[in-house]
């Protein structure tokens, strides 16, 4: 699986795998600004001709189905 790296407003995250294929970071609420900010998602990437043995010589990164914030419970 690709390296997967968050970043807040240029901070990066400490974040972790939870389950298969799914990754959760906490934002720590001195980093959220008044108005826009930002959410960067990098990874490694694959080539599924290196990978699957073939012809495809793309370099892939991960899909990103969803992306959700929510406040934690007290």
């Amino acid at each position: 699986p690709p390296d997967l790296a968050l970043f807040f407003n240029d901070v990066k995250l400490a974040g972790r795998e939870t389950a298969s294929n799914l990754y959760e970071a906490a934002i720590d609420a001195a980093l959220i600004r008044e108005g826009a900010n930002e959410l960067v998602v990098a990874s490694s990437t694959w080539s599924p001709s290196q990978l699957l043995a073939s012809p495809d010589r793309r370099r892939l990164g991960l899909a990103v189905k969803e992306v959700s914030f929510y406040s934690p419970t007290p």
